[in-house]
């Protein structure tokens, strides 16, 4: 199977490269990048080969089953229309694009095409959430009743892409984070509805990029009743924020008791209502290849059933959008 890669403005777009090219079955034939200071900075470092400046040369060019996007946010839905409309799979860095109106075109583009449309929601292969998803298939914790997931990032604005500060380039911190703790409750519960109760962003710690809200937090009901709190502010602490239980923590509770873990726990804890404290349950192994592997699947490349579907993608894509939407016009009054 052939890709080729648009863009390289976010390093979350290596980890997918660095995949393809270590498989023996896949194969890297075109790699994109139309920012100039981006190309010169791939090239000193040696990390890929650029082909093309231009998407749409790229695709009009190359012979390429998969295009890979990782791009800047606002430049994700352009170029996967423009890769679905060439009757290309895709895959893509989270966000899947940054507006409702793109969202409806991939669907579309997707759905007629008999296209897999894959976004690297890699929260589902880490082993905590493996086993925390294991735990309440196994009904150790009964009906989920609530779901709390802190998904808060270090900003690292020194390091950090300078275009997320760039007006229209990022499309909001709801649509950018919380689409992971979206689809993590959405496979978590395997419900498939939500309804948003309330969503909000602001601006609380860089007041000298005033459009940019790095603090942003929703609230959701899901189809079973359950209830979900989210924050995924970028307000961590810079150092550790990545390395801390706030990383991505989600708590569970249950009719039956609780379960909480965090991306870097070596455990997941569970308390039920007959337990005196609470137990930590060993990991299950990883797969840190799941979004590759389920669109390998979907294309019929590979066997299986898929883990992560091209409709599910598109749910909790649609969910984050409309959470950002009203964010969005909450903040404008």
């Amino acid at each position: 199977m052939k890709f080729a890669f648009a863009g390289f403005r976010h390093n979350h777009i290596f980890s997918l490269h660095n995949m393809v090219k270590d498989r023996n079955d896949l194969q890297i034939v075109a790699c994109c990048e139309e920012d100039a200071p981006t190309r010169k900075a791939l090239a000193e470092a040696g990390r890929v080969t650029i082909t093309h400046d231009n998407c749409g040369q790229m695709l009009a060019e190359t012979n390429v089953d998969v295009v890979a996007v990782g791009d800047y946010y606002a430049r994700h839905g352009q170029i996967a229309i423009a890769a679905l409309r060439a009757g290309k799979h895709v895959i893509a860095d989270k966000p899947l694009c940054i507006s409702l109106e793109e969202l409806n075109e991939i669907e579309s583009l997707a759905t007629k095409k008999k296209l897999s449309m894959q976004c690297m929601f890699d929260l589902r292969g880490l082993a905590p959430y493996i086993t925390l998803k294991k735990l309440i298939d196994d009904d150790v914790i009964g009906k989920v009743h609530t779901i709390m997931f802190q998904g808060l990032h270090p900003l690292l604005r020194n390091t950090r892409p300078a275009w997320y500060f760039e007006a229209g380039k990022h499309g909001g911190t709801i649509n950018d984070i919380a689409v992971h703790g979206i689809d993590l409750a959405l496979w978590l519960t395997g419900q498939p509805d939500v309804e948003i109760i309330a969503a909000r962003e602001w601006n609380a710690a860089i007041a000298d990029v005033p459009h940019f809200h790095d603090a942003a937090q929703l609230m959701f009901r899901m189809g079973n009743g359950c209830g979900v709190i989210g924050d995924v502010s970028y307000l961590a602490p810079t150092k550790c924020g990545f390395s801390g239980e706030q990383y991505w923590r989600v708590c569970c509770h249950g009719s039956y008791g609780m379960a909480e873990t965090y991306c870097t726990a070596a455990n997941v804890k569970v308390a039920t209502h007959a337990d005196e404290k609470s137990r930590e349950i060993p990991l299950l192994a990883p797969n840190k290849s799941v979004y590759l592997d389920s669109l390998l699947v979907e294309t019929g490349f590979s066997q299986g059933h898929p883990q992560i579907t091209t409709q599910q993608v598109l749910r909790a894509s649609r969910i984050a959008l409309n959470a950002q939407h009203m964010a969005n016009k909450l903040s404008q009054q």
